[in-house]
This record gives structure tokens, C-alpha cells and sequence, in this order.
């Protein structure tokens, strides 16, 4: 049984049908999508790779760095490093109180992290942390000794030679 419509009007189910749209999907809107998902993953990537690039290069400020950029640096944290002023050195319960200097320049610095051994006064340091409110005292939560990648014996002549 076939319905006879008045002219312009359409059965319920061809309405239906295009209510739905075709089954077809679209190419260039799925081309779109995709195109626009690999701009923004491309984008993340070199977001994270320009970061760590960033980090990699400074890994430090210099106590002269550091000491000229007090007012950038505020109280947000960086590493700094200096050699420990001999005479500098001493403990108040948990805090370590020393000062670092490099060309001259000196960072009194109050420390809560634990020193490696090798943390003497005369040798380079790196210290995390962030300048105090005043600007003037560096607070360090870690300090790491900076040392040379070459080992050299206590006695050399104690070595026997190879060859």
C-alpha cells in the first residue's frame, strides 16, 4: 500500500532520514579534527622540550648572577652556586649558617638540608632554594658539593701501575 501525500509533503520516513543526516560522515570535517589534533600534540611536545632544554642550560646562577638578579628572583627558587667562605661555618640546632662567594661577591646562606661529607669550607657548592623576603639571605633546602669527574688517589705512589 503506497500513501498518496498532497504535493511538497514528505512520508514519515524520508523526514526521519534526513533528520539523521546520510551515513556517510563528512571527510573534510574528520580531515579537520585530525589536523587540529597534531598541531595541539605538536604544540605539548615542544612546549616540554623548550622546558627542559631551558632547565638544562641553567642549571645554576653564578653568586654573582644570583646577587644581581635578586629583585627578578624574589623568593622563587633556583639553584645557586659559590664556594663556602672559610671562617663562615657554623650550626644553631638544625641550621647550618655559611656564606658563599664567587669574584668577591658574597650570599650569606642559612641552610635546613643535611651536607654531604665533602661539604668543608674552600669548596664549591650548589644550594636549592630562594632568597629570603629581604633579599639578602640565601635559604637552602639541599646543598651538593660541586667536584671534578677525575679521581686522584690520596697516595698516588700507593697505586700500583697498569702496563
Amino acid at each position: 500500500m503506497t500513501a498518496v501525500l498532497p504535493k511538497g509533503e514528505q512520508s514519515p520516513q524520508a523526514s526521519s532520514f534526513e533528520m539523521y543526516g546520510s551515513a556517510k560522515p563528512k571527510k573534510s570535517n574528520s580531515k579537520l579534527r585530525l589536523r587540529l589534533a597534531v598541531i595541539v600534540v605538536l604544540a605539548a611536545i615542544s612546549f616540554l622540550i623548550y622546558k627542559g632544554i631551558g632547565s638544562a642550560i641553567q642549571y645554576y646562577l653564578t653568586t654573582k648572577q644570583a646577587v644581581a638578579q635578586r629583585s627578578q628572583l624574589g623568593t622563587s627558587p633556583f639553584r645557586i652556586k659559590g664556594s663556602v667562605v672559610p671562617g663562615s661555618l657554623h650550626r644553631v640546632g638544625t641550621k647550618l649558617y655559611f656564606s658563599i662567594e664567587q669574584s668577591h661577591v658574597s650570599v650569606p646562606v642559612i641552610s635546613t638540608g643535611n651536607p654531604p661529607q665533602m661539604f668543608k669550607p674552600g669548596i664549591p657548592v650548589v644550594l636549592d632554594g630562594h632568597f629570603g623576603s629581604s633579599g639578602l639571605t640565601f635559604y637552602s633546602s639541599k646543598v651538593m658539593v660541586k667536584h671534578s669527574n677525575s679521581y686522584t688517589p690520596a697516595k698516588p705512589s700507593a697505586v700500583p701501575k697498569v702496563g
